[in-house]
């Protein structure tokens, strides 16, 4: 069976940082007001422990994208709002997260 999956974009929180959490929010909210069309899947680590430990993530909140069964990390830990959005974007351009409305 083929698959056809198109790649997801995962935020994955731990409810520690609020500070950095909010960060990765109003990053994904712009994002997501700029492409409507395009969804990120909010994660509590708890919930996907077993992709956290095959990401070896040690840092929270994180931004990971994922295509064709593999994962790649963006970010994790505090960082900005514009390194956030510049991952989202670029992944969006060049992986075509965007399903066209065409049959």
């Amino acid at each position: 069976m083929e698959n056809r999956e198109r790649p997801n974009v995962f935020f994955i929180y731990d409810d520690d940082n609020h500070d950095s959490e909010r960060n990765y929010l109003e990053a994904i909210s712009t994002f997501h007001s700029e492409h409507p069309e395009t969804e990120v899947q909010l994660v509590d680590k708890y919930d996907e422990q077993a992709l956290v430990d095959e990401l070896n993530l040690t840092e929270f909140p994180a931004l990971v994208f994922q295509d064709t069964g593999s994962y790649y990390v963006r970010a994790s830990g505090p960082t900005s709002k514009e390194i956030i959005l510049h991952h989202l974007r670029s992944d969006y351009d060049r992986y075509s997260l965007h399903q066209p409305n065409r049959p």
